[in-house]
Order: structure tokens, then sequence, then C-alpha cells
């Protein structure tokens, strides 16, 4: 199971990155049906073998009922409310890929490997897949490779655009490049020898291709998720490692600014010191105030809206003229709050699991949900500027994967014996049997 899940992960990120219709039908690629036959191989090994224990359960179920509402969701848009265009093959092509697929990775990637070494083993597939991938992305788009298979985003008024990474468009690449940028990082620390060397390169890879990207919510994500990682973590930190690691990060990024310099600089000035500073909302988040601001304004007409949603997927059926460009307001205006708070009871739920575990697993297995916790957190935080779509895949495939390293920690120290407490000695005077009347 532990080959299948990463050969699904090699073909994912190749197919991505070199742009390869694996399409076999409407809603149905190579990739799908891999997952389908993991699926099944995986249900098979439990009807076996007949041993089945459900972990985490609250996530699960959270995951769980936020598919349920949206199925639910959708039939009440399609049959009862019926609203124009909105079409039954396309409207269930997306649920299936939207949804029920994300639930599907999740599953698989949590119950398809057993032991905390296959976990750690797959991650560090799919983190080697994302180094690859964002040296393509920064080669090829820098001009070095001559590929020409990454799309650069034609800006008006500068001499070179944003670069569509492999994962998606710039902000989509740049969610993935911080969720993955932490354990690439600890990955470095915690290897000797060429393979250090391979994720040095993949932590100066990332960095190039966010930077190339321009996307300012993925670096605000990246920034806060690092300032709350080491207020959490800082037992865990020593000061001078810290300042080291600080040290470094400077270092570091100073050589791919100065690197990226010649060609990003002007884009980069405007974007992160013009725009960002910029008087104007609606300018200093690149239109998107008045994108939720005409989303919240629909929903304000019909107050229900917040409780319900219009449906799944009704976004797209209204004629707006941009995408929501924010993961948590589409929730809220297809889904309503049931939908929303599931969400993030998901979230929620990952990151305490990873948390908890980190605070109990060995130093080297530490480093792993530690860069998780970080990772998801500014990953978090980029989605509030942007929708996310083939990128979670990944997302999910990573959080099974260290939701189960944290059920393996748990287990493990539950299942060691404990230790026997440390008897107090007698204090003086009271070390003798009480003398007995011989009566």
């Amino acid at each position: 199971m532990k080959i299948l899940l990463s050969l699904l992960i090699v073909i994912l990120v190749g197919s991505q990155t070199f742009s390869i219709d694996a399409s076999l039908a409407p809603g149905l690629s190579v990739k799908n049906a891999m997952l389908y036959v993991i699926a099944a191989g995986l249900i098979l090994r439990i009807v076996v073998s007949g041993r089945f224990k459900t972990d985490l359960a609250g996530l699960q179920m959270s995951f769980g009922f936020l598919v349920a509402y949206t199925v639910v969701s959708w039939l009440i848009a399609l049959f009862v409310i019926q609203y124009p265009g909105y079409e039954l093959v396309n409207s269930l092509i997306r649920l299936k890929i939207d949804f029920i697929d994300h639930a599907i990775f999740l599953i698989v990637f949590f119950y398809g490997v057993q032991s905390l070494k296959d976990s750690l083993a797959v991650t560090d597939v799919l983190v080697a897949c994302a180094v690859v991938a964002n040296a393509i992305t920064t080669l090829d788009a820098s001009g070095v490779l001559g590929w020409n298979i990454i799309p650069v985003r034609t800006e008006n008024i500068y001499e070179i655009g944003r670069v569509q990474g492999a994962f998606g468009e710039a902000n989509q690449h740049a969610a993935m490049v911080v969720m993955l940028l932490p354990i690439m990082v600890a990955k470095v620390l915690l290897d000797r020898g060429a393979l250090r060397l391979f994720w040095a390169s993949g932590v100066l890879f990332s960095l190039s291709a966010l930077m190339m990207t321009v996307s300012r919510g993925a670096m605000v994500g990246l920034v806060l998720a690092c300032i709350w990682g080491a207020f959490v973590f800082r037992r865990f930190l020593s000061l001078g490692r810290f300042a080291g690691w600080f040290g470094a990060a400077v270092v570091v990024v100073s050589i791919v600014v100065v690197t990226l310099s010649t060609t990003y600089l002007e884009l980069l000035q405007d974007r992160l010191m013009g725009l960002s500073f910029d008087s104007d909302a609606a300018e200093a988040s690149s239109g998107r105030t008045m994108i939720w601001g005409t989303a919240l304004k629909v929903m304000m007409q019909s107050p229900w809206t917040f409780l319900t949603g219009f449906g799944f997927n009704v976004y797209s059926t209204m004629g707006f003229e941009y995408a929501p460009h924010n993961a948590y307001l589409g929730l809220l205006f297809n889904l309503g709050l049931p939908g929303l708070v599931a969400f993030l009871l998901i979230i929620v739920q990952a990151a305490f699991a990873a948390r908890s575990a980190a605070e109990i697993a060995p130093p080297a297995v530490r480093a792993y949900l530690i860069a998780y916790v970080v990772g998801f957190l500014a990953l978090c935080v980029s989605i509030f500027f942007v929708e996310l779509h083939e990128p979670w895949l990944y997302v999910w495939a990573y959080t099974g994967l260290m939701m189960r390293a944290a059920v393996c920690v748990r287990d493990e120290k539950a299942a060691q014996p404990c230790a026997a407490p440390a008897l107090a000695a007698p204090r003086r005077g009271l070390g003798r049997q009480p003398v007995t009347s011989g009566r």
C-alpha cells in the first residue's frame, strides 16, 4: 500500500507539472482510477482481516458531515430550488471532485499506512515531488530549462508577470509552497550528506517559486505561522538555535531576492510595498474587498442564506464577475454556517492532533509534526485570499499521513509501561514496626 500511495503522488504531481491530460472520461482520470483501486484494496484488506479501528473519530465525523451536508445542499439546489443554469451533470462532477474525492484522499492516506515508518516514508515522497516541481517551476519560468511548460501571467505594466506554478495559478501554487516549506526545512535539519543538499536545494527553489508568484497572502501566512509556531513550540527551541535559524533564513531569503531582483524587483516592490500600503482597501487587496462585499451583499438580501447557504456550487451560476478569492467565504456562500463550521472543525482537530502528538513524540518525529502544524496554519491563512482546487488533494494526503503519524505516536506512548512511582523514604522515627502487646 505504501508503494501504491507513493506512486499516486508521483503521477499526480507529474501530470500537473507537465500539464499532461490524464483524463479517461468526464470526472474520471488516471489519478481517480488509481485512487479508487487503492480505496477498494483498502476495503478488501479490512474485510479479509476483520480488523478495523476508528482513529480520530471526531475529525472523520466532521469531514463526513461536510460531505453529507454538501450532497443534501446539492440535491435541494438541483431539484427543489432549481437555479437557472444549474446543471445535473456538471454540478455532480464538481461535487465528486471538490468533496468526495477529497474525503477519499484523506481516508486512503490515513488508513493506507499503518505504521509510523510508512507514514513518514510516504510523506518524504510527497515533499521530494514538491522539491522537483518547484525546481521545474523556477528554472522553466526563468528560461533556464526552456521547456515553456510553466505559464507566466502577463502583466500589462511589467516586463515579466507572476508565475503560475506546477500546482496551479500563482496564489494556489504559493499556498502549496508555504504548506510544505516547513517540512523541507525540517528535513534539512534531520538528514545528512547528499540528502541534506537535496532538501536545502528544495528550500531555495521553493522560496524562489514563492517570490516569483508574488503572492502576498501566502507570504503573510508563512510569516504568521512561523511566529505562532515559535511561540507554541518554544520549549523545544533554544534561544541560540532559534537565533541561528533566523539568521540562516535572512541569508537564504536575501540570496533569493538578490538572484531574482534583476527580473522581479519592480513587480515585488510594487505588490509588496505599493499595493500593500495603498490607502484604498480595494487597491490594497487587489480588488478582493469589492468581491467579498458584493457576495456578502447578495447574501444579506436573503439573510437565511447565512445559515443554509445558497447551495453547493451555486456561486458559479449567479453571474459574478470574479471567483470569491476566499475559501471561507466560498463555503459560507454555498453551504452556509454548517459547511463553514464543519470545515473549521476539521482544521482545528487536525492541527490539535498533530500538536498534541508533537509534545510526546521522539525528536525526529516531532520535527515532522511541528512542520505540519506550522505549514498547515500557513495554508489556512493563505486560503483567506484564494480558493484552492487541485492542491486540496495534496493537503488531505499530507493531513492523512500526519494524522497516522500522530496516532502511532499516541499509541506507542500509551503502550509503554508506566514506571512505578518511587517510594518516599520513611521519616526518622517512623521506620520501626510498632510494638504490639503480647496479650
